[in-house]
């Protein structure tokens, strides 16, 4: 564990005993959540609602049509370009002089311009923006005349407050030209800049004398040709992100809060004031420097001497088929309220790969009847298939075996680890878990973590869900593991997320490589704060063979009130190809949340590995 400076604690050092609304919701405090682990432990006091707006197909409306539902020209749709002015009739096909129209378009319409649609002299193809979590209700060849553009540009994203931008990704920033960003109907925009150098980390503002950065790395960086931003930029009444060219391809994801939340709209100046504050952050985060156990102790409760504990497993070393427990319980007369806060394992065997899959770790939380946390080991510490170089802000692993876990586990009561050995040969795992004072209250949220694994034919096109909850929480991390038998590019598949029972995913990617801050299928192996891809083996003439990909959502996770469902479209560029896919979830939630589980059996499991049965 390393420590680290005070300056890297929030400016809101909060006991969770009882977690109070500031008065004011800033930036400089939203900023403290793309670090802070324990933020993640409880529920936010101003609660808030997750969307995107992305470059995906339009023509993606209804499951009920599977052709446009799979649809895959995702790139060049902004959110919109302009307006139609008046009642505008349309045409589904391209129309000729006897041609009817299909319908017609109201009055005030926004609408974006497909322009991979066959060209037609005197139309353009458009598709309407009816507002966020919606599909496209109307789409078609209108006249040229009607059609009015937008005075800012190409507008990637129209927001309406309180609310915050989390998460800016693109593939090819530099298509889009310059980008601004408008807050709170000012006529003048927040900032203007290149999108590539926004995204890269490399704009450059003059301040006083000198040019600086304000926001260098890791707030915005370039990893395997995916551009990524993750910083807050909180607005009280409105945002509006507009690019000067349409043909790009991007994520943009921000929270709603309700109208009463005190939200504070960040401004240049802000931003220019507070760059030691992001600068020292920057360092410490690309450091991976996070808190200690004792500094965690003293923020949950304050003593002269931290109280922290440490279990081991005292018998590490498991035969085919056996098991080890380790329960967590305080003395009578004790605050039972725990947290773990560090999950250290070294795993040693012949075959690590196999070890790593067949080897399950469970956690019970307060006696629950289901375990809230059941994984394979490697898989749980982002490293599977196998062991590899993983280095984001929860998780650490390394090639020799050795794994270590930083998420924040409270619990009320008691916690109960299990770990079975299913794999048919003996394996050595050396667990220790840190443990230190929760306050648990109303408002906490028990850790969960849960995987699921299933192999499919290349065709036909078909959503799976990675993950299916009822109840209250968050979604805050994903690790995607793919076995691919062809050299061909296996992830056009988009991701889709359904919060609350909508009847149309609140967030819809680009593709899969780019929901993990990739782009354009690249082969390179890195690690980051918030994402990382730590094995592809196809690195000289393809993409067969595993990749493991890793993402961190922190500031930009995803909260649900009843319900999420995450589905990823399995679609690869061959047909007759057979893929084995692994996914498991990390996600906080209110007791009682229930989960569509997998029965992980020993057939499972070694089924979900190259050469295993699907």
């Amino acid at each position: 564990m390393i420590l680290v400076s005070a300056c890297l604690l929030p400016l809101c050092w909060l006991s969770t005993a009882h977690v109070e609304q500031p008065a004011q919701l800033t930036w400089v405090q939203l900023l403290h959540e793309t670090h802070d682990l324990t933020a993640l432990t409880h529920l936010s006091p101003y609660p808030f609602t997750t969307h995107q707006a992305s470059s995906f197909d339009r023509l993606s409306v209804t499951p009920q049509r599977p052709d446009d539902w799979f649809a895959n020209h995702d790139r060049g749709h902004c959110l919109y370009e302009g307006t139609v002015e008046a009642e505008t009739p349309y045409f589904a096909q391209p129309p000729t002089r006897t041609s009817k129209p299909t319908a017609t378009m109201p009055a005030g319409t926004h609408v974006g311009i497909a322009r991979h649609k066959r060209n037609v002299p005197g139309y353009l193809f458009v598709y309407s923006y009816d507002g966020p979590d919606q599909p496209a209700q109307h789409q078609g060849y209108i006249s040229t005349a009607a059609y009015t553009p937008h005075p800012l540009g190409c507008v990637l994203a129209d927001i309406q407050g309180p609310g915050c931008v989390t998460r800016f990704w693109s593939s090819n920033p530099g298509e889009a030209g310059r980008v601004r960003i408008y807050l709170d109907n000012q006529p003048q925009p927040l900032l203007e800049a290149k999108l590539l150098d926004l995204l890269s980390g490399q704009w450059e503002v003059q301040a006083g004398d000198k040019k600086v950065k304000p926001l260098p790395q890791p707030w915005a960086s370039e990893k395997a040709r995916g551009y990524e931003m993750i910083f807050p930029i909180p607005f009280r009444q409105r945002c509006i992100i507009v690019a000067d060219r349409p043909n790009v391809q991007y994520q943009v994801q921000w929270r709603n809060y309700a109208a009463e939340a005190p939200v504070a709209s960040m401004t240049m100046q802000d931003l220019l004031d507070q760059q030691p504050l992001i600068t020292r952050l920057a360092e410490q985060i690309t450091g991976l420097n996070t808190f200690s156990s004792a500094q965690l102790a003293q923020r949950f409760a304050p003593s002269e001497k931290p109280d922290v504990q440490q279990v081991t497993l005292e018998q590490p070393l498991l035969g085919p088929g056996q098991s080890r427990q380790m329960d967590l319980l305080q003395a009578p007369g004790n605050n039972p309220s725990r947290a773990i806060v560090l999950i250290e394992a070294t795993v040693q065997a012949d075959r690590m790969v196999n070890a790593l899959r067949n080897v399950v770790l469970s956690i019970n939380f307060d006696s629950a009847k289901e375990p809230q946390i059941e994984v394979p080991l490697g898989d749980f510490f982002g490293t599977a298939p196998g062991a590899n170089t993983v280095g984001l802000l929860p998780w650490r692993t390394s090639p020799n075996g050795k794994l270590t876990s930083h998420w924040v586990m409270p619990y009320a009561k008691h916690a109960r680890l299990s770990i079975k050995n299913l794999d048919e040969q003996p394996v050595t795992v050396q667990l220790a878990l840190t443990h230190v004072p929760y306050s648990w209250n109303d408002q906490s949220l028990y850790f969960h973590s849960s995987w699921r694994a299933a192999s499919f034919a290349s065709r036909p096109f078909q959503d799976w869900a990675l993950l299916q909850v009822q109840g209250t929480g968050q979604l805050v991390g994903t690790h995607l593991a793919v076995y691919n038998a062809a050299k061909e590019w296996w992830g056009e598949g988009d991701s889709k997320v359904w919060i609350d029972g909508h009847t149309f995913p609140s967030l819809w990617g680009t593709g899969t490589e780019d929901d993990f801050g990739l782009g354009f299928a690249d082969k390179t192996l890195f690690s980051s704060p918030w994402r990382a891809q730590p094995r592809h083996d196809g690195q000289r003439t393809g993409h067969e063979g595993s990749t493991s990909l890793l993402r961190a959502r922190l500031l930009d996770r995803i909260s649900f009130a009843k319900s999420l469902r995450y589905d990823l479209e399995v679609r690869h560029d061959q047909t007759n190809v057979n893929m084995q896919y692994a996914a498991t979830s990390f996600w906080y939630a209110l007791p009682g949340a229930k989960l569509e589980r997998m029965n992980l059996t020993s057939d499972v499991l070694r089924g979900s590995l190259p050469g295993g049965q699907p």
